[in-house]
């Protein structure tokens, strides 16, 4: 191999590349799965395939045109009624927007909407931090301007241009037959008008939070907290009055009554709505057959009063869920319904806000009471893609919402808990990523069926066990998943329980109050943590459930260590006695303080030698004794901080951990190495920390910038990795090639892919090759035999192919062009390692290497540079010749002297 034996560095270089050989020896971290981004379709798409966040307002038309506010895309959706939607304004980031094209301006947050005569539509904007409240109107030439408020959270303007008032963190919008807009300007506690000219008023509401009676001056009386308005044709005012769990009603005298609600509960069907509980009403509409609907909140469900003062249940069950779509909308599941638009009587569209969607019921029939009409529900948009992206993509790229928990089986694939997802991810250890289980709705569904067809709801934990069996903790349930990917319910009635319900019985039978985490010990039994119970409650291979722990404080995870203990995690009372930690439960039920002075601290992980890795997700002291936002290791009662700087962000990957930046992690899980996966929930991702300097991950990649001379990119495969082949490319702006470049690595028999390299010519020239090979020890070296030729761009010979023992070479007149060497081995020859030298007057562009990699073989390619600058060094595990790629690998970075200036991982 050629190497130049003089190079001179700038001092500056001379740093950088000092700078890059401390990398060595340290606990290099990466991101494996997550930061991929998601984006909101911005051309018009099928309202059913539309990925909605938290649908927080609906209103329709007179052409039929259904408008919806968006909190978590930042949107405002227009879906026409056949369902094409498409975005009306915001351009999905956050900020202050001025006047101007509305889809092309930042939105701060969205809330009510409501469209005039004419098919404006109006929206308000607005928080309670960087934008005060203001209506915004988007006009039919797509415009946008602001026609109510200055923007700032306050109370002011009655009588005056309602551009200069100010509204409070208001929630609703409706207009009445006259053109005037109504606002539920609920932080100041009224009901605001606005008229055609623009003035603004108030209409209800003196300002005063609660309830002070019925059969007074509107404007005399108090409202608390108003989401909802909603103006009949003859002009009568009906108000969601939402904290005070009421309908309330103001005449044309301008009295105000109340015409359902009481207290705060859920009762009174078939009574009088004056008698019934509601629980914070969101939304009020009135039909033109004299119906009033009711968006109940916090009952999940949509009420209707009938003309005669009667309530009754419309939709929803009151359970907090997602089912139902197709059938009786009084048997559909819905969650946080905080809108409603009617279309006709019994015709109405719901923001089913919980569950990212609008759905439509459709009733058959009138009246609608208890003995006619037959109301259907459907989804009209949303499909519960929020924040959902990249599958069958390297995991790098999918983005993942809330992860909170992590998993491995002995095939090395990773399981993350996508838990605002409602899924369970799959890494496969070549890092693609492709939905395990849950369809992305939440819910409690799909027991004996494809688990990728499942509802979960938030699911939290996920364990694997020596079968290779996937577990998942969903609320009250764990399901399991076999090896065919069939779910079923493997813990957990679904029942509202006392502490330790079913101990003694079968595990399907017991009743939980919470399930947060799972582990599995080395004899097949599965824990679960019941945070809210504070027990820890243990599952034995033949499925009988007993409480193994209790009186334990919020135990939001339990490890099953290597010595058999569990390790459990228990919350502080409060920040200033720390009296949080994580406490160690050995196999006789004895109990210590493994890690003291906690907060909240998040899932542990146990090495064999004992070594506790932890979490705190609030920091209550310097970075060397443990904070926010890192990842600590205790050994022998001694802290020592692995990763992380303290500070919540994003940063440092392919870097010392320590000198990286976490968010929020929730979790830790040491893998079969000694790496160790941490949970970052705040960025989003899942990261990995290499404690074992012998691993490797699957397309290992560096920049760095050096300075003229040679240098050797070496590729091994990981500790416990399968062999395979690579491909390497080292790219630099100033060209990489200067006379020559050497590549090596591994060759099988001639059948098999080859090893090879690639480089571009700028012009016509003689190009010089040597090959030698070696047998490998253990192989027949009297089989020994190897061939090399050239290829063009479009992998046609050129030239002969030479043969030879152990040694070829030739030279070759080439064009100017792109070329590819390939090294073969003989017909039936033995496993050979191989260095080609190529050398001529001007190489031009990259480097690209590649073969066959084994344990215990190294493929490299080495280049001369000669000009400073930065060179980015890239590894894939499959590249264009073979289907076999290698498992992970590892990427080394040597001078000429071969010393190593850096390594990934």
């Amino acid at each position: 191999m050629k190497v130049n034996s003089v190079r001179t560095y700038s001092p500056a270089i001379l740093v950088l590349l000092l700078s890059a050989s401390t990398l060595l020896g340290q606990n290099i971290i990466t991101t494996v799965a997550g930061g991929g981004a998601f984006s909101f379709p911005r051309t018009p798409i099928a309202a059913t395939d539309a990925p909605l966040g938290r649908v927080q307002s609906i209103a329709t038309d007179a052409a039929g045109n259904v408008y919806i506010t968006d909190n978590f895309n930042r949107l405002v959706l227009k879906a026409t009624p056949g369902g094409t939607l498409a975005v009306l304004a915001g351009n999905g980031t956050y900020g202050l927007g001025g006047d101007g094209p509305a889809a092309s301006l930042p939105l701060v947050a969205v809330w009510g909407i409501a469209a005039d005569a004419a098919g404006n539509a109006y929206f308000l904007e607005g928080d309670g931090y960087d934008g005060g409240s203001r209506v915004r109107r988007v006009s039919l030439d797509g415009s946008m301007t602001t026609v109510v408020g200055v923007g700032v959270n306050g109370f002011a303007g009655d009588g005056g241009p309602a551009t200069q008032a100010y509204i409070n963190r208001a929630q609703g919008l409706a207009f009445d037959a006259r053109g005037n807009l109504y606002i539920a300007d609920s932080g100041n506690n009224r009901i605001r008008k606005v008229t055609p000219q623009g003035i603004i008023s108030t209409v209800a509401g003196n300002g005063q939070c609660c309830f002070t009676g019925d059969n007074l001056p509107a404007t005399s009386t108090a409202l608390n907290s108003p989401y909802g308005v909603f103006v009949d044709a003859a002009g009568v005012i009906y108000i969601a009055d939402t904290f005070n769990d009421r309908i309330r009603r103001v005449g044309a005298d301008g009295v105000i009554t109340t015409i359902a609600g009481t207290t705060r509960g859920y009762a009174g069907d078939g009574g009088p709505a004056t008698q019934a509980m509601l629980n914070w009403p969101a939304a009020v509409a009135v039909d033109t057959a004299g119906y009033t609907y009711i968006a109940d909140m916090f009952n999940h469900s949509v009420r209707l009063v009938l003309p005669d003062g009667t309530i009754r249940t419309l939709a929803g069950t009151g359970a907090q869920d997602f089912s139902g779509d197709g059938g009786p909308a009084t048997a559909a599941a819905l969650r946080i319904p905080t809108s409603i638009a009617v279309i006709a009587p019994g015709n109405l569209y719901i923001a089913d806000s919980g569950n990212a969607r609008v759905r439509r019921i459709t009733t058959a029939g009138l009246p609608l009471d208890p003995r006619g009409g037959l109301s259907l529900i459907g989804t009209f948009a949303g499909n519960n893609n929020f924040g959902f992206s990249g599958e069958g993509v390297p995991a790098t790229q999918a983005a993942l919402q809330g992860p909170t928990r992590v998993a491995l089986d002995a095939g090395g694939n990773l399981y993350i808990a996508d838990t605002t997802n409602n899924r369970v991810r799959k890494v496969a250890p070549n890092g693609v990523i492709t939905t395990f289980a849950g369809a992305g709705a939440p819910g409690y569904a799909g027991d004996g069926g494809p688990a990728t067809r499942a509802l979960l709801n938030l699911p939290t934990g996920v364990a694997v066990d020596a079968a290779g069996n996937v577990y998942i903790s969903q609320a009250v349930r764990v399901r399991k998943v076999d090896a065919s990917g069939i779910i079923t319910t493997f813990a957990g009635s679904g029942l509202s329980p006392s502490q330790g319900a079913g101990d003694g019985g079968p595990a399907t039978q017991a009743a939980f109050n919470s399930i947060y985490d799972l582990d599995f010990d080395r004899f097949g039994n599965l824990y679960i943590a019941d945070p809210l119970a504070g027990s820890i409650r243990k599952v034995t291979p033949g499925g009988i459930i007993t409480t193994v722990a209790t009186s334990l404080l919020f135990p939001m995870a339990v490890t099953a260590g290597p010595d058999g203990a569990l390790y459990v995690p228990t919350q502080a009372l409060s920040y200033a006695r720390r009296d949080g930690g994580i406490t160690r439960i050995a196999p006789d039920g004895t109990r210590t303080l493994a890690v003291p002075q906690l907060i909240r601290p998040g899932k542990p992980a146990v090495d064999a030698s004992g070594a506790i890795y932890f979490t705190d997700t609030a920091c209550y002291d310097t970075v060397p004794t443990g904070c926010a936002n890192v990842v600590t290791k205790r050994v022998g009662g001694a802290n020592t901080v692995i990763a992380g700087t303290g500070e919540a962000a994003y940063g440092g990957d392919g870097g010392p951990a320590t000198a990286a930046a976490l968010n929020q992690p929730l979790a830790v899980k040491l893998d079969a190495l000694g790496n160790l996966y941490v949970v970052d929930t705040g960025n989003n991702r899942i990261r990995r920390i290499f404690l074992n300097p012998a691993s490797g991950i699957p397309e290992p990649a560096m920049t760095m910038h050096l300075a003229p001379g040679f240098y050797i990119a070496e590729v091994t495969l990981g500790e416990g990795e399968p062999e395979g082949y690579w491909g390497l490319e080292a790219l630099a702006p100033k060209g990489t090639l200067a006379g020559g470049f050497n590549l090596g690595g591994a060759i099988q028999e001639r059948r098999l892919p080859p090893g090879f390299g690639a480089f571009y010519l700028p012009s016509a020239q003689l190009v010089s090759l040597q090959l030698n090979a070696q047998v490998l020890p253990g192989w027949d070296a009297a089989k020994a035999g190897v061939g090399i030729r050239i290829l063009d761009a479009q992998r046609r010979p050129v030239g002969v192919e030479r043969f030879g023992v152990n040694a070829v070479e030739f030279q070759q007149q080439l064009d100017a062009g792109f070329y590819i060497v390939e090294v073969r081995g003989g017909d039936s020859g033995p496993r050979a390692t191989f260095q080609l030298g190529l050398n001529s007057v001007a190489f031009a562009g990259g480097v690209d290497a590649g073969g066959f990699v084994a344990a215990g073989l190294t493929g490299f390619g080495a280049f001369f540079i000669p000009e400073e600058q930065d060179v980015t060094i890239r590894v894939l595990g499959r590249p264009s010749y073979g289907t076999d790629g290698a498992g992970a690998l590892r990427l080394t970075l040597r001078d000429a002297n071969r010393v190593p200036l850096r390594s990934v991982p």
